[in-house]
């Protein structure tokens, strides 16, 4: 399997969280193909308050400037696949998706381009360019040597996902969700 550059989004939804895994798009998850992946099998629902997913985000988000660091400095040999989920309101809610080809613009400030088609943001479509600040950045991931770090949502939804999908996603995932250093 290539390296993980299987992207999500979520949807926080009355009340409740809509993972939506677009990993077929991308080969992380079996039945790989270009068309957008159905729902009834890559979606899993949380409930926001749950505390699986709060802790993942505190952790995502405290590791979160290591990540930007790295980035910046442009030490990123061997990276594959850097991307950021990024919680960009919406027409109804807030959506979460991931965001690639990230570019610093000032003081706390990004750009990047939209790594799904979103559900929530009219008028944006996967690879539109997006400006969003360091405070709406609620995850991040990278691939090392064919392992995904990161992905700290991804890694408190394992234990709701069905058991194929969440196999799979765990044999690209890291052991430790930070690479070794930092």
């Amino acid at each position: 399997m290539a390296g993980f550059k299987g992207y999500g989004r979520m949807l926080f939804w009355g009340g409740m969280v809509v993972a939506v895994w677009a990993g077929q798009q991308s080969g992380m998850l079996s039945g790989s193909s270009n068309a957008a992946p159905a729902p009834a099998q890559n979606v899993a629902f949380v409930a926001t308050f749950d505390a699986r997913m709060s802790t993942a985000r505190v952790k995502a988000q405290h590791s979160l400037p290591g990540f930007l660091t790295r980035m910046a400095s442009g030490d990123t040999r061997g990276w594959e696949g850097p991307a950021v989920k990024v919680a960009i309101p919406g027409t109804h809610q807030v959506e979460n998706i991931w965001v690639a080809d990230i570019l610093p613009e000032g003081e706390g400030a990004y750009t990047g381009r939209l790594s799904n088609d979103p559900v929530n943001l009219d008028g944006l479509k996967r690879g539109d360019r997006v400006a969003f600040g360091a405070d709406q950045m609620v995850d991040w991931t990278v691939t090392l040597d064919g392992r995904a770090y990161g992905h700290f949502g991804a890694r408190a939804m394992l234990p709701v996902m069905d058991e194929d999908q969440a196999a799979q996603i765990s044999a690209v995932l890291s052991t430790d969700p930070l690479p070794a250093g930092w």
